[in-house]
């Protein structure tokens, strides 16, 4: 039985296939210039106002109970001694002790802890600025998933073009520097809208 030979894909095929692979590349250079251009221009950021009422006095307390689930870090009435000896010393001069659910306590805890680790343990940054940390890495990640869910719902272009617009939106890119209850929520609300338009167009359980 004779066989046939064996061809090569077609000059325009592997074309654009090595443009695909170019863009994946460049959504993640994409995703790290965002990182990095954060991450370096955070001394020029200083602490706003709901942080210093209430985001990082929470926060801290929640990671505090998370690590020896102490139920004296949950008094958010009284002022502890390490409080009083801590470096930012905001904890006991905040009025909203009383207003937790006002701040978000997950993205709080978890930016609390980047502080705890790279500002009190490693001493790698100033503690303001590693408290803002965790929000420019979670929207430098969400950059990522937002190219992945756009190409499954469109196509590379496209999910390329979007996730530059996003990056290079001022107001983004300047409030997470900052704003650790706008941009995370914003980060969620989208992430969470994305994956359910993937889900729509393929539903399964």
């Amino acid at each position: 039985m004779e066989t046939r030979p064996q061809t090569s894909p077609r000059p325009s095929a592997a074309n654009a296939n090595v443009g695909l692979a170019r863009l994946d590349l460049a959504a993640f250079a994409l995703a790290l210039i965002f990182l990095l251009s954060g991450l370096f221009t955070l001394g020029n950021y200083g602490i706003s106002w709901d942080e210093g009422l209430g985001n990082m006095f929470f926060g801290n307390r929640y990671a505090q109970y998370l690590l020896g689930f102490d139920e004296k870090y949950l008094d958010f009435a009284t002022i502890l001694p390490e409080e009083q000896a801590g470096m930012l010393q905001l904890e006991q001069y905040t009025p909203f002790r009383d207003r937790a659910h006002e701040f978000p306590g997950l993205i709080d805890t978890l930016s609390a802890s980047f502080m705890r680790v790279f500002a009190y343990q490693l001493g790698l940054a100033d503690p303001v600025d590693a408290f803002h940390s965790f929000t420019i890495v979670l929207a430098a990640i969400a950059l990522l998933l937002q190219y992945y869910y756009v190409t499954r719902l469109a196509s590379r272009p496209v999910a390329f073009i979007s996730m530059l617009l996003v990056a290079t939106y001022p107001r983004f890119w300047g409030d997470m520097h900052f704003n650790p209850k706008d941009v995370p929520e914003a980060v969620l609300f989208g992430l969470a809208v994305l994956s359910f338009a993937v889900w729509a167009n393929k539903p399964s359980w």
